[in-house]
């Protein structure tokens, strides 16, 4: 059995880690109309912004933008809209630069926006100089559970809570994570106290964390097994400077 991430090391993490790893990180929704933000948003996920030194890139799944597609084409009005700044905007699939089924990513070029990112970070790094990931590391992400989604007819409130976890098994484009033994910081179980924890976490950019002194991106979240009680993450080192993915 896997052991449990500690209420101390949520603690650590939500003031040590938390800062340096959200402004990197945003929600992610489908909704028919931003004049009217409650009720109107069908589902939502989350993305990362990468700077790699040639570009600046959104960062998602590919099976969001496999949803979005087939939901819109049963209702034309339904848009993709990212939260860069205070107020959403329309994330525009003539940006989309590429996209990979199996390691489950699409990528963005965010150069015809970055006007309104000035509410997020794009995290450096060097697509030729991944870190490693070994079995045993602790990994932190942040997301946007649809758990912690609030909507009013006004506005819509994106909570968001730092998660731990650790590597189980680690290969060259794929890490994956026990969660069945996750905490919160009231040291309860989040598979016990919630039906979907990680429901709108998808997309997420995952970092390795050392010491929680430093920080490295290394993957995306991509899947919650709920019957495994696992966490899948694809690894950066699918990503091409170019913001292409590699086959």
């Amino acid at each position: 059995m896997a052991e449990p991430i500690s209420s101390s090391v949520v603690t650590d993490a939500t003031f040590l880690i938390l800062p340096r790893i959200k402004p990197s990180c945003g929600p992610l929704f489908f909704t028919t109309s931003l004049e009217v933000a409650g009720r109107n948003v069908t589902a939502n996920g989350s993305f990362g912004l990468v700077d790699t030194g040639e570009k600046k890139l959104l960062v998602t799944c590919y099976h969001i933008l496999e949803t979005f597609r087939k939901l819109l084409s049963e209702e034309p009005n339904l848009m993709l809209c990212v939260v860069l700044g205070k107020i959403p905007e329309v994330l525009d699939l003539k940006n989309l630069i590429d996209e990979d089924k199996q390691f489950d990513l699409a990528t963005f070029d965010m150069e015809p926006v970055l006007p309104v990112c000035g509410g997020r970070t794009f995290f450096q790094v060097n697509c030729e100089h991944i870190h490693r990931v070994k079995k045993g590391d602790k990994l932190a992400f942040v997301g946007y559970p649809g758990i912690n989604r609030h909507e009013t007819d006004k506005a819509i409130f994106w909570g968001t809570t730092p998660h731990v976890m650790i590597a189980q098994d680690v290969s060259d484009y794929s890490v994956i994570a026990n969660t069945s033994r996750v905490m919160n910081v009231d040291r309860e179980l989040l598979s016990e106290k919630y039906e979907n924890p990680y429901g709108g976490t998808s997309g997420s950019p995952c970092f390795l964390v050392q010491q929680f002194s430093s920080v490295k991106l290394v993957a995306f979240v991509i899947e919650h097994l709920k019957g495994l009680q696992i966490m899948k993450f694809t690894s950066l080192k699918c990503l091409k400077p170019d913001g292409t993915i590699r086959r």
